[in-house]
């Protein structure tokens, strides 16, 4: 019983230290390592900090957001800032709405961590599982953030272009590592199956909301001066959504 430094009942692990730490031991804390020092080599600088800008409230209002979309109530458009060399973005601090990668990745780590701990529990645990759930899980977020890219200049026409950044599609489609490893998270737990396909289904639901509104919101502000197929853009956003299912099957098949 009371609670951890997290606040969780009978001192749960769902931070990815404390996830590493309980279900890896020492090798857990290598992995986490190892992925701190990625961020430092690959993302320590330049105009990548524009996506680690967030602050603790920023953090739980966005998890918040990303787990329960439907509630969502306020606009989902971001909100610009005019700069001495132009008009930009409010960063995440700022913005609910604006893309950030340190929710993605720490996301992802707990997604990794969570499929290794599962493999300790059936006692089939190696030190390169925890480098297959890594490099699939990778692979799934490139495929996906690339496929929404193409899916967005699909729409494209000699008068309008729909694109976005591709840091900024990373960031989108990286938040489903959180939904998947919270339905991973149940597994551990060891609730009963109907809680476990509960967590999951609403994951992928949660996903497949997110994806939607995020999707439209890109689509409308890149084209509200132009006309554009309304159709096209509907079959985009329903094959987004769709394929958010798969997605997590794939990734919660551990």
């Amino acid at each position: 019983g009371g609670l951890d430094g997290f606040g969780i009942p009978g001192g749960l692990p769902i931070s990815p230290k404390s996830l590493a730490r309980v279900g890896l031991g020492a090798y857990g804390d290598k992995v986490l390592g190892a992925g701190q020092a990625y961020y430092a080599k690959y993302f320590g600088g330049g105009a990548a900090r524009y996506y680690f800008d967030v602050t603790e409230a920023y953090a739980w209002n966005k998890l918040k957001l990303v787990a329960c979309p439907f509630l969502h109530k306020g606009s989902w458009a971001r909100i610009p800032e005019q700069v001495a060399g132009g008009l930009t973005f409010k960063p995440p601090r700022n913005d609910i709405n604006a893309p950030d990668l340190y929710i993605p990745l720490m996301g992802f780590w707990s997604y990794v961590l969570a499929a290794s701990t599962l493999q300790v529990r059936r006692g089939e645990f190696s030190p390169e599982g925890v480098a297959v759930h890594a490099s699939w899980g990778l692979a799934l977020w490139t495929a996906e953030a690339v496929f929404v890219w193409m899916a967005l200049r699909s729409l494209s026409s000699s008068h309008n272009h729909v694109s976005a950044p591709m840091m900024d599609l990373a960031a989108y489609t990286g938040y489903m590592f959180v939904l998947v490893a919270a339905a991973l998270a149940t597994k551990i737990m060891f609730l009963p199956y109907w809680g476990q396909i509960l967590a999951g289904g609403w994951g992928a639901l949660a996903s497949a909301v997110f994806m939607v509104k995020t999707t439209k919101r890109i689509i409308f502000s890149e084209a509200r001066s132009h006309g554009f197929d309304g159709n096209r853009h509907n079959y985009v956003l329903l094959v987004l959504a769709g394929l958010q299912f798969p997605l997590h099957f794939w990734l919660g098949s551990v």
